[in-house]
């Protein structure tokens, strides 16, 4: 689903906390492409995203399902998802 004119500030909201999610779990499993910055540093950055999101519905009075997910722990800076050598089969 993407962010379309006739969503409600609600419903965008919603989607988009539903987004920084699925991109929290993808970073976890899969790691990231950013070369200067461990998947620990970008997995709290996104952390910090889906905090926002969370409180921005709280703003709107309005609590969907996405709303009762726990917020990811803060993971160790320099974690990384996968070792650099599993990245480069991949890449």
């Amino acid at each position: 689903m993407e962010i379309n004119a006739i969503m409600t500030v609600e419903e965008k909201a919603e989607l988009e906390l539903i987004q920084e999610y699925d991109r929290w779990e993808s970073l976890y499993k899969n790691g990231g492409s950013d070369p200067y910055w461990p998947d620990g540093v970008n997995l709290n950055l996104v952390c910090c995203h889906i905090i926002d999101g969370r409180k921005r519905l709280e703003e709107l009075g309005y609590f969907p399902e996405v709303y009762t997910r726990p917020v990811p722990p803060e993971v160790d800076p320099q974690y990384m998802a996968r070792k650099a050598e599993d990245r480069k089969s991949v890449v």
